[in-house]
């Protein structure tokens, strides 16, 4: 989506917020300030690779703070918040949560994915949501069969489904529908 501006929640290793910025978004890669020097050193590695003179690939991204906890006064402007797999510890849930609400409370939609570990808590944290004023849709829940070669990973057996969801995130009683359609990434 060229020019369409994305802050990545989490960020961990950068990876999602280069591969957006390599298609022409401008990225804000958030995370707390120990994993920025990853993000950083990626964002300028993949910047080797990938500006070349014959390139015509522009990677607008940038790494920034942002701990969940205690937030700045004013969060990076954005069209579209993004996160991958940040709900697996519930001692964070509220903290996201009040993040995606500011960002909502603006018009910024937020869509977050995730692999399905712990039903239960991930439930409730949809709950949590909703009791806060924010409204979900489930855009996409994909189930995967496992082959033998998977068998070691988190004690996960040969046939053994995992479930990936990807959820967008809104204001409750907003008048703009939740439509992911309009989106170009």
């Amino acid at each position: 989506g060229s020019g369409l501006r994305v802050t990545e929640l989490g960020a961990g290793t950068g990876l999602l917020a280069i591969r957006l910025a390599s298609l022409g978004a401008i990225v804000t890669a958030t995370d707390q300030r120990g994993m920025l020097g990853l993000i950083v050193r990626n964002i300028a590695m993949n910047r080797r690779r990938l500006l070349t003179p014959s390139s015509s690939v522009r990677l607008d991204v940038e790494a920034e703070e942002l701990d969940w906890e205690e937030p700045p006064a004013h969060l990076p402007p954005t069209d579209l918040v993004i996160g991958s797999d940040l709900i697996y510890d519930d001692r964070y849930h509220a903290s996201l949560l009040r993040i995606l609400l500011r960002y909502a409370e603006v018009g910024v939609r937020s869509v977050l994915a995730w692999e399905q570990r712990k039903p239960r808590q991930e439930a409730a944290f949809l709950q949590q949501a909703e009791e806060m004023g924010l409204r979900h849709k489930t855009l996409a829940d994909h189930t995967r069969s496992r082959d033998a070669s998977f068998a070691h990973i988190d004690n996960l057996g040969a046939g053994s489904e995992p479930r990936f969801l990807v959820v967008e995130f809104g204001m409750q009683g907003s008048q703009q529908p939740i439509n992911h359609s309009d989106c170009p990434i």
